[in-house]
């Protein structure tokens, strides 16, 4: 009876460990397994606020093919936006040219003594011009909402370009930006907004231009 009692002990207490190990096995597994989900979690969050960039492709092999398949649709997703940022660029430039002979128009009604109707054709022709901005900055912020891009380097790489045009080099260019700051803008609707803006400063500023940028 008492070896009884004692072979029933070990065993109770084997089988625990066995359940212990066997628990902490499957913990191990599943945590290793799950390893790689994890980093294409972390690489797709990276993706998407670095527009451009690709998942890499040294995965295990078991989730290879999920890494391809992502890759395949920021391709097109990539496709897509370029068509349509291409389809926006027609629309402005199809109407820059109506719009500016209207202008014309305008302009010799009001040579011909007509100063009431040029003034009503050109408020139409201003409102036009207005929408037709405003819309197109509306497709644009819908279309790169989570588009974000890194204010230093790209104003470092701006002021480089402004500097070389006419007039730069009588002016000192200051560029203070935060470490690490991101505007929420594509990268190239970011480089033609500091673009132009830089390159009035150009055309007004007397001897220095200061751009400042901080958390």
């Amino acid at each position: 009876t008492v070896a009884s009692a004692e072979f029933r002990t070990n065993i109770a207490f084997l089988l625990g460990l066995l359940g212990i190990a066997l628990v902490a096995a499957s913990w191990l597994q599943v945590r290793i397994g799950l390893r790689p989900l994890e980093q294409i979690r972390t690489d797709i969050e990276r993706v998407t606020y670095q527009p451009g960039t690709r998942l890499p492709e040294d995965y295990p092999t078991e989730v290879r093919p999920l890494a391809q398949t992502i890759n395949s649709l920021l391709d097109h997703q990539s496709i897509t936006l370029d068509a349509a940022r291409r389809r926006a660029g027609d629309l402005a430039h199809g109407l820059k040219t109506p719009l500016t002979i209207l202008a014309a128009h305008a302009a010799d009604i009001r040579v011909e003594g007509n100063a009431e109707q040029a003034d009503q054709i050109e408020q139409q022709l201003t409102a036009m011009r207005l929408f037709v901005v405003r819309e197109l900055a509306r497709s644009r912020a819908s279309l790169f909402r989570t588009a974000t891009t890194e204010v230093g380097p790209a104003a470092e790489q701006m002021v480089a370009a402004i500097g070389k045009l006419p007039g730069a080099e009588i002016i000192t260019w200051n560029v203070d930006v935060s470490d690490g700051l991101r505007a929420p803008f594509d990268a190239h609707d970011f480089s033609e907004l500091l673009g132009n803006l830089l390159d009035n400063a150009r055309k007004y500023a007397k001897s220095r231009v200061e751009l400042r940028c901080q958390n």
